[in-house]
């Protein structure tokens, strides 16, 4: 930039200060032009004259102090932080992509940064690296993302298989006790291997009993409906499909487990303490969503079907495999520090069973990773 000349930002506004006139050779008084710019007001010209030596020490700096008054009206603008949270092609989160249509999270005062990813170990990554404030996930997933490090809250549960996930079995195997010494198709690690786990524990009965065939979900429903396994763990429409192979059925589904396979959200802990207000207007806001939702389908289904590249026919039908956790269940389910929900008891068997199994590199425990006070407040407001 040539001597004698500058440019400064004043808030919203350009100042651009110039003489007419070199600095180095010009007369004793300077006429200096000074020329403010405001978005949506044009500019405003004022010439001063002054000294040649007090124009170069404005260079300085001190004249733009003193030319700060003349802004008068600008003021900064500030754009308001996004909450950024990761989901996938989950029709679970239906609530959420209706509130964001509809706009009820700016009406209840924040703005969401909603980014879709797939990969459950992505979305663990981005949460532990702060490129994302937040992320749906399930509750035993996120058990082995925190045994990794991943920092998070659960603090919220927005809906729970009901029914749309379970274990198909051939014809002698007619309760979970009569699974061991038998193959059973799942794809390890994910919700279908939790929940096989949970149930085993549950009846005391060791992992070990039971040959497990590793394979992707629709793949392990695929192997039962052809013979090549005796049970798998797996979810519509492979459910219903069990029916084609004679003497099939459904041993047990998320149905007669309520409260075993739950969607969840997690927050990393600092956006909980520093963006409480933010976290509070996003759940206030999906729960705008879901009463759309429930009372509006005709409107929220093609919102949803337009998220989910679907059509509302089998958005419908998915829709039928969930039951959304209102506020009231929610608390029920959460409980307080005090007297913990049945949450904590999920966490902590999740905890115990995928140590076991090899998927935990450090200890989880259900008081460290589950934050039911949020919902205590949004319950008080």
């Amino acid at each position: 930039m040539r001597a004698g000349h500058g440019t400064w930002i004043s808030g919203d506004c350009l100042v651009i200060v110039c003489p007419p006139v070199p600095c180095d050779d010009g007369p004793e008084d300077v006429e200096m032009l000074v020329n403010v710019l405001q978005p949506g007001k044009g500019d405003r010209n004022m010439r001063i004259w002054m000294k040649r030596d007090v124009w170069i020490a404005a260079l300085s700096g001190a004249l733009i102090l003193a030319l700060l008054p003349l802004t008068n009206g600008c003021r900064r603008v500030s754009q308001p932080r996004k909450l950024v949270l990761a989901y996938n092609s989950w029709v679970g989160f239906a609530p959420m992509f209706v509130a964001q249509d509809r706009g009820f999270f700016r009406k209840e005062g924040v703005e969401l940064d909603l980014r879709l990813m797939e990969d459950t170990g992505a979305k663990g990554v981005a949460l532990k690296s702060g490129d994302i404030d937040g992320v749906g996930t399930t509750v035993d997933s996120f058990v082995i993302q925190a045994g990794r490090g991943v920092p998070g809250k659960i603090m919220m549960a927005f809906d729970q298989s009901n029914g749309a996930d379970g274990i198909v079995a051939i014809e002698e195997i007619r309760s979970i006790e009569d699974l061991p010494g038998h193959k059973v198709a799942l794809q390890p690690g994910f919700v279908g291997h939790f929940f096989l786990l949970y149930l085993l524990d549950e009846a005391g009965i060791e992992p070990s009993s039971v040959t497990i065939e590793p394979m992707e979900t629709g793949a392990a429903g695929a192997a039962f409906v052809a013979g090549k396994v005796d049970a798998a763990v797996t979810w519509e429409p492979w459910l219903s499909k069990a029916r084609e192979r004679q003497g099939a059925h459904v041993l047990v589904s998320s149905r007669e487990e309520p409260g075993v396979i739950v969607d969840v959200f997690v927050m990393r802990p600092d956006v909980l303490a520093e963006r409480r207000s933010d976290v509070l207007a996003f759940m206030r806001g999906w729960y705008h969503g879901l009463e759309y939702l429930q009372s509006q389908p005709d409107e929220a289904l093609p919102i949803v079907a337009r998220v989910l590249h679907a059509n509302e026919s089998d958005v419908k039908e998915m829709l039928e495999g969930v039951k959304f956790m209102s506020l009231e269940e929610n608390l029920q389910y959460f409980g307080t520090r005090e007297e913990p929900g049945f949450i904590d008891h999920v966490v902590d068997v999740a905890a115990r069973v995928w140590r076991e199994a090899g998927f935990l590199e450090r200890k989880v425990d259900a008081s460290t990773i589950v934050d039911p006070d949020l919902l205590t407040e949004l319950e008080a407001r």
